[in-house]
């Protein structure tokens, strides 16, 4: 196959290292709750940002916020919710932030922003940068994800997320739905991209247009089906699986996300197998649909890349033979052990499963909807538990709507070109899921597919979804570090996944420590 290089390598490259980093600094620097005694008789430092909780919703201040009891007052990072503060001055001359003040007394919870300056932010740093390196240089050798989609309606590719994820052996192939943020009509080209060190076969590849009422919404299933909803809304309570408060996390789109302080659990004496959110809902009214803004986390795509280094010479071996067969044992370990998300929901006081949550990537948020069953109560209150592997899930929204229509009319759109690297027909090849696979085999390989959508009718909304089928798999780690013990253990033992999961971000994360301490 012809290869072209392309720039957006280097740039994706130095993205995956930045989003690390991301990630990193939100590990390192966290949250911790606080309370109001202890910042009404300043034992607490004021160079920490802090987060205020009320039945409306969140508040974020900046560091040097001033109090003048009961008021705390502080230039406003950002809100959830309908907080309403009151308006003051500048803090600070020059400065354009808002300022505004509110009673402490009426917060149910204050958290601080562990970020102190002088040698500690130096150790922070230190820690922070060791761990980014240590993270970065294992994605590079090993990471395993799955193709990014791009779309393009005329003025430029944007990312959209990824195609059949989780889907790393030919036994677990699947059918995947995407939702695509574009007006539904008129030309669209949209891109799959590998950008990892595997193959990535695709089987088959069309647009699926739902053209429904405004009021209603078209929402994609993880066994890729279409359901139209209707409103949705939010819980009226939500807490992780300690009891701790996330209500105004997760009650709304808005990049505030719930997901596990590795660095805190670390820390704990005994490794939970799985951490997660309970939420509850009023009737709906109608048999419930619950609608998740959710993705992995990359951190769970090191700990699969450490997975497969463990295989060393076996690699070959055993991707071959997880291709060829053991589909419904994979699936099952992916539940048992939180790669896949278990969504519960309490009836006559007993949990019930209602479905799982296939693992989505970790490039971008998806919105996932899972409807319960037909003999649902309609006229009851909905309680829900999400629960996954410590570390490897982050969810943004929680929302409850109502089915209208299980079974609407779905419109298939082939592509009207579909084009290889090598400047190849691929349209045959991805007319059907037949086995017949275009292959991107190589870092920067891309497939390119064009579209013509219809004209929307007048007085309709159109929903656009990716309907891909295709699996993916690893190349041969650069860095094997065999443990042929150490797999069997994770597969064999329920939660040994996560318990290996921890037990390496402690061992980074002491290591390097160890390293910003030895500096002079």
């Amino acid at each position: 196959m012809n290869k072209t290089h392309s720039p957006f390598g280097r740039s994706m490259a130095r993205s995956l290292i930045a989003g690390v980093l991301v990630v990193t600094l939100a590990s390192c620097h966290s949250w911790k709750p606080a309370t109001v005694a202890d910042i009404r008789t300043d034992k607490e430092d004021r160079n920490y940002g802090m987060r205020l909780y009320f039945p409306e919703g969140t508040v974020e201040l900046r560091e040097k916020w001033v109090l003048e009891y009961p008021l705390v007052v502080g230039e406003v990072a950002r809100t959830t919710g309908q907080v309403q503060g009151e308006a003051r001055p500048p803090l600070r001359e020059g400065s354009t932030a808002p300022v505004q003040a509110f009673d402490l007394e009426k917060t149910q919870r204050v958290e601080l922003l562990k970020s102190a300056g002088g040698k500690t932010a130096i150790l922070s740093v230190g820690i922070t940068l060791g761990v980014v390196v240590a993270i970065a240089a294992i994605i590079a050798a090993t990471k395993s994800s799955c193709p990014f989609v791009y779309v393009d309606e005329g003025t430029g590719e944007s990312l959209v997320g990824e195609g059949y994820p989780g889907a790393v052996f030919r036994s677990i192939q699947r059918d995947d739905l995407l939702a695509l943020p574009i007006r539904g009509e008129g030309p669209l080209r949209v891109r799959l991209v590998n950008w990892a060190p595997e193959t990535q076969y695709t089987d088959r590849l069309e647009l699926a247009l739902v053209d429904h009422a405004p009021a209603q919404r078209a929402v994609a299933t993880t066994d890729a089906r279409v359901l139209i909803v209707g409103s949705s809304q939010g819980p009226d309570r939500a807490t992780d699986l300690e009891g701790v408060d996330w209500l105004a996390a997760v009650r709304a789109v808005d990049g505030y996300v719930w997901s596990t302080d590795l660095r805190r659990v670390s820390m704990l004496s005994r490794t939970p197998a799985r951490e997660g959110l309970e939420a509850s809902f009023a009737a709906p009214g109608g048999r419930p649909v619950l609608e998740l803004h959710l993705k992995t986390t990359k951190w769970m795509e090191v700990v699969f890349a450490r997975f497969f280094a463990m295989m060393g010479s076996r690699f070959d071996r055993i991707v071959k033979n997880a291709n060829e067969e053991g589909g419904p044992e994979i699936r099952k370990w992916r539940r048992r052990e939180g790669v896949d998300l278990r969504v519960e929901a309490l009836r006559g006081g007993r949990w019930e499963t209602v479905d799982y949550v296939q693992a989505t990537g970790a490039v971008a948020m998806r919105d996932v909807a899972i409807p319960f069953p037909k003999d649902w109560p309609e006229d009851m209150p909905v309680e829900v538990r999400l629960s996954g592997g410590t570390g490897f899930w982050r969810v943004d929204a929680i929302a409850l709507s109502t089915l209208m229509d299980e079974r609407p009319h779905v419109r298939l759109l082939v592509p009207e070109r579909a084009i290889g690297m090598d400047g190849s027909d691929q349209l045959a090849i991805l007319a059907a899921a037949d086995h017949r696979y275009n292959e991107l085999a190589e870092y920067g390989d891309w497939l390119e597919t064009s579209f013509s959508l219809p004209a929307v009718p007048p007085g309709v909304t159109r929903s656009v979804f990716l309907a891909t089928n295709g699996y993916y798999n690893p190349h041969p780690p650069a860095r094997p570090e065999p443990s042929l013990r150490k797999l069997k253990r994770i597969r064999d033992e329920e939660g040994a996944l996560a318990r290996y999961s921890v037990d390496f971000f402690r061992d980074v994360d002491s290591r390097s420590v160890a390293r910003a301490t030895a500096r002079p």
